[in-house]
């Protein structure tokens, strides 16, 4: 093949396509031309191309920090599911009286009925909410400054009776009727620290700038 100012021999390569194997003539002595042949990757090092790969070094982090939020979410979600359909499956139990028998600590009489099985097995230093009438806990009920619930820890377990510690200041009212619950307080509280970690991830403002990347096992 025979160009302006350049001749060259081809033949075609197993893919019928047009090969170069020699440069027979090349007459522009200031532009030097050298055939190769083998593996070549072409790279671009120019101060755009370092810009570029930073930013898509930046992107790929932000990206993979949202699946670890969305991960995080998920479980969250699916946590407090689980949480909820525990309480439901508990149900209450009815307090039909009330003895004060320390500062803190109360002997709280329950009234055997169908759903008293469902509190037999309950652990000791799990925490209940007393109600005065039969309304199940749910993660947003706790933040009603007009819904103030009386909550305490269980101390003990007997045949027809629960000693509860109170860890606040509240005091339970003798002779009163009350549908215990268990209390989700405690599960509110956790998730509501998960979340504001969630979003100090999210919104990079950790102590640690570079956490979302090791969470993720990215190179920083």
């Amino acid at each position: 093949m025979f160009g302006k100012s350049i001749s060259i021999d081809v033949k075609k390569n197993d893919e019928d396509k047009f090969e170069i194997i020699r440069i027979v003539k090349w007459n522009n002595r200031f532009n030097p031309t050298y055939l190769l042949k083998g593996a070549i990757k072409i790279k671009d090092i120019s101060k755009t191309a370092t810009l570029r790969q930073n930013t898509e070094l930046k992107l790929n982090r932000i990206d993979s920090t949202e699946r670890y939020i969305k991960t995080w979410e998920k479980y969250q979600d699916k946590e407090k599911a689980n949480k909820i359909k525990e309480v439901e499956k508990r149900g209450f139990l009815t307090i039909i009286e009330s003895k004060r028998i320390s500062e803190n600590r109360y002997k709280l009489l329950f009234d055997k009925n169908e759903n008293t099985h469902n509190w037999i097995n309950i652990e000791t230093g799990s925490y209940i909410d007393l109600n005065k009438t039969q309304e199940l806990p749910s993660f947003s009920s706790y933040e009603d400054e007009n819904n103030q619930k009386l909550i305490c820890k269980i101390i003990e377990k007997q045949a027809n009776s629960i000693l509860v510690e109170m860890e606040h200041e509240h005091s339970i009212p003798d002779k009163t009727l009350f549908y215990a619950s268990l209390s989700l307080l405690g599960d509110k509280i956790m998730n509501d620290r998960r979340t504001k970690a969630i979003e100090e991830i999210r919104n990079n403002a950790t102590p640690m700038p570079v956490l979302s990347a090791v969470l993720e096992g990215v190179d920083y």
